[in-house]
């Protein structure tokens, strides 16, 4: 796949995300994130959601990653960087990609959540299947859904 291949294709995923999460109630998309020149901020949501303020904080960083390799330890590194540009209000980033985790990756999620107290929730492939083929399932049930599979302290 050619670059600009690569990039329209992560854009629209990118897109997808930023209408996704437009949904929620109380969530708002920032249009332009915090200007980091030397790694891609996709998405940040100011959380305005009660009950899932409570759950995963004030301000969320969200990663877009549309591939199908797996997503390295690398990528997690660079999504907790991102949280920690916004400080203490940002205690969740979430990476939202069509692919998943090498073991790697999820070992960097437990030790960042172990030893920096900042949860990265993940939306990986068979995540999006089920929300496509569930259509009773909204977007904010949807997250709820992804939350409970993680550690109860991530989100509490």
């Amino acid at each position: 796949m050619e670059e600009s291949d690569a990039n329209k294709k992560g854009g629209l995923f990118e897109e997808f995300v930023r209408t996704f999460f437009r949904r929620i109630k109380g969530f708002d998309v920032e249009p332009v994130p915090l200007d980091l020149s030397w790694t891609d901020l996709d998405v940040v949501i100011f959380n305005n959601n009660e009950k899932l303020k409570d759950a995963i904080g004030p301000i969320i960083v969200v990663q877009c990653k549309n591939r199908s390799d797996p997503i390295s330890w690398k990528i997690i590194a660079e999504t907790l960087i991102q949280a920690i540009a916004y400080g203490n209000k940002c205690k969740t980033a979430i990476l939202a990609t069509t692919s998943h985790l090498t073991g790697d990756a999820k070992k960097a999620i437990d030790l960042i959540r172990t030893r920096l107290g900042i949860g990265i929730l993940v939306i990986e492939d068979k995540d999006w299947q089920e929300y496509f083929n569930n259509s009773e399932l909204n977007e904010e049930e949807f997250i709820y859904s992804v939350l409970k599979r993680y550690p109860e302290h991530i989100y509490k």
